[in-house]
């Protein structure tokens, strides 16, 4: 892992995923939802390098409660390599980082909300500290369900 780089996500970065986002990484992103992230002031997002080859990306959002973990991707022909969890561990300490900034946090929460059907990333969060605190029906295709994962900082 030590040859990989997390960096900030650039313009160029989506330009050069963008095209390739749902044959490569996932199919339920599409390249307008992830620019528009991008260009969210409250928003951050993150690419996993290694070179000039993204591996991944992950982001969240700063909303009035909490910090959202909105994504972590990683790209296909990566996966089962640690990387998400990697790229999960950066995001947790720079939320953490936000927080220390923030003199009127009222609580100190991340979360996020994973398709039921997904049990690699259940997996990944529960390692991580996130519990599930309750699911939205029928979320996902109208026909999985999204589960609300949380933990403090």
């Amino acid at each position: 892992m030590e040859s990989k780089l997390i960096k900030e996500m650039s313009f160029e970065d989506y330009l050069h995923i963008k095209d390739d986002l749902q044959t490569k990484y996932d199919d339920f992103w599409n390249q307008n939802i992830l620019k528009g992230e991008l260009e969210n002031p409250y928003s951050k997002y993150y690419v996993l390098k290694e070179d000039k080859d993204i591996l991944g990306f992950g982001g969240f959002i700063d909303t009035a409660q909490d910090m959202e973990i909105t994504n972590i991707v990683i790209r296909k022909d990566c996966r089962g390599k640690g990387y998400g969890d990697f790229l999960l561990k950066f995001l947790i300490n720079e939320i953490k980082d936000i927080y220390n900034q923030k003199e009127d946090v009222f609580q100190r929460i991340i979360s996020l909300e994973v398709n039921e059907t997904n049990e690699v990333a259940i997996n990944l969060y529960r390692k991580n500290g996130f519990e599930e605190d309750g699911r939205r029906k029928k979320y996902y295709e109208n026909r999985y369900d999204a589960v609300i994962m949380s933990r403090k900082i």
